[in-house]
């Protein structure tokens, strides 16, 4: 006979292998006996991944009565801003037992701005002192809002909507070998500004009865938390971190090593190589360092999420 105090395990599915340790730390720091959560990606029998995968599997094995025992961790994408418009966010939005980023992908919530002054730590042993992150994507997010508020209608009202050229505009894609002047940050900024003005003169022209709904819409958003400050939470998370922030962190972690290097080429004496060789050792790619960043427990959106999780514990414990 099963003791009393037997662990209940909670099966967990996210879309691939690289959202497990993301949910993983998230639902860790929720384990309670007697439950323990098993995460895998939704799919164990191919190399098919995704979002439609995971909500596939709730639909398979909420059929096999497991459902006080199952759960399903997606990012959001647009389905947390569009609520109810389709079935599929009003699934994501309504279940108990489906858990979302709130932001658009885990992407964001690691790129969360004031988190990236200890991802620089982390990466270089040096602490930031080149940029302001937060200043930077609160700028970022203010030039690209209208444009998002734009996306977000034209998501609403037109079938099967092409995002890309959106994320071409709020991104340096395609653009090869861009540096970053620490010193001229925002010249960077004008021309994600430019790309931006670019594109909603197109929409205007293409789009224009939708005006006044984006105008609109920007109320609709302001309740769901999503303001011109805070913008890049809800775009693209691979567009945020691969084609914008990564080229401000690595401009910022290099400069700061070159100056430990040169600090320690002053200082070290003899046995200079020596210690430069330490020093770089103990140094890690920014971007590895950004992938596996954590601390984004103050901000908003994981707030929201953990609301969520206490409130599926509640339930299951009933």
């Amino acid at each position: 006979m099963a003791s009393k105090k037997a662990v209940k395990p909670i099966l967990v599915y996210v879309e691939s292998y690289d959202d497990v340790a993301f949910w993983h730390t998230i639902l860790s720091r929720h384990n309670s006996s007697p439950y323990r959560f098993e995460i895998y990606p939704a799919s164990q029998d191919s190399l098919s991944k995704g979002k439609n995968e995971a909500l596939k599997r709730s639909e398979e094995l909420l059929s096999m009565s497991l459902g006080n025992f199952l759960i399903i961790c997606v990012d959001s994408d647009y389905d947390y801003i569009l609520q109810d418009h389709t079935p599929q966010s009003t699934k994501i939005n309504q279940s108990d037992y489906i858990l979302q980023t709130y932001s658009y992908a885990i992407e964001n919530l690691r790129c969360f701005s004031e988190s990236l002054d200890e991802v620089c730590v982390r990466s270089c042993n040096r602490v930031n002192n080149k940029l302001d992150f937060s200043q930077l994507l609160e700028n970022y997010s203010e030039i690209i809002y209208e444009a998002f508020t734009w996306s977000v209608c034209l998501v609403k009202n037109i079938p099967h909507f092409n995002i890309k050229p959106f994320i071409q505009a709020i991104s340096f894609s395609g653009q090869n070998g861009i540096q970053i002047d620490l010193n001229n940050i925002q010249s960077r900024l004008v021309t994600i500004e430019k790309q931006v003005k670019n594109l909603i003169n197109d929409w205007q022209k293409e789009y224009p009865d939708l005006k006044e709904e984006v105008i609109e819409s920007q109320a609709t958003l302001k309740e769901l938390g999503i303001e011109a400050k805070n913008t890049y939470l809800f775009v693209r998370g691979h567009t945020l971190q691969d084609d914008f922030l990564i080229y401000f962190l690595k401009s910022v972690c290099n400069t700061l090593k070159k100056e430990e290097i040169d600090r320690i080429n002053q200082i070290a004496g003899k046995n200079v190589g020596d210690s430069i060789k330490q020093y770089e050792n103990s140094t890690k790619d920014v971007k590895y360092v950004l992938s596996l960043n954590t601390s984004f427990e103050s901000c908003f959106l994981y707030q929201k999420i953990k609301h969520d999780i206490e409130r599926l514990m509640a339930k299951l414990d009933r």
